[in-house]
């Protein structure tokens, strides 16, 4: 198994997540190199620990958290699943984030990155290291669990990658691959 995609998600929140797994099975088309691993609750277990527990369990090399209300492009799966070949640390990919569903703007993620957001061209860019939303070896995963919390877990999972150093290596697919959607009032 190669890849394990993990979706965390609410009862209430299940019609966002049902578009997103019908995407992410049309893109898997019955291979056996990708699982889809999915925890939804009534909001009784917070995301940090509900991402902990499909790391635990998940069969992949590399490890993947999709938000339950993104979106992936229509070539996900296979741009990961060819960058796997490569075997580094993580596999890096840019992307797009709305806010409410407005302002679009471009991220770029890479562990030569600080996190911090950037002027550039007259538009406002994000820089990151890597973090859940990208795939990271399983191994390297499990060193850094997330914080038992309901928001804002990972950005202490992205950090404590970074400064503990454990991405060493990366493979970077130069192009958009996922769309995060900011949204204020969940």
């Amino acid at each position: 198994m190669t890849l394990s995609i993990l979706i965390c998600s609410l009862h209430k929140r299940s019609g966002m997540m049902r578009g997103l797994v019908d995407e992410l099975r049309r893109q898997i088309n019955g291979s056996e190199e990708v699982e889809i691993l999915t925890h939804i609750d009534g909001g009784e277990i917070s995301t940090g620990n509900k991402r902990n527990a499909l790391v635990n369990i998940a069969r992949g090399t590399y490890v993947v958290h999709v938000d339950d209300d993104d979106e992936v492009a229509s070539d996900y799966v296979s741009s990961i699943l060819e960058a796997a070949k490569q075997d580094t640390d993580a596999i890096v990919f840019n992307g797009i984030m709305t806010t409410d569903g407005l302002n679009p703007k471009k991220w770029y993620i890479s562990k030569d990155l600080p996190y911090k957001s950037e002027i550039r061209n007259g538009q406002e860019i994000y820089l990151r290291y890597p973090n859940h939303i990208v795939p990271i070896k399983r191994s390297i995963a499990l060193q850094v669990p997330f914080e038992n919390k309901y928001r804002e877990e990972d950005y202490n999972f992205a950090t404590q990658l970074h400064k503990r150093g454990l991405i060493k290596t990366e493979t970077k697919i130069d192009k958009e691959l996922y769309t995060y959607k900011f949204i204020n009032h969940k």
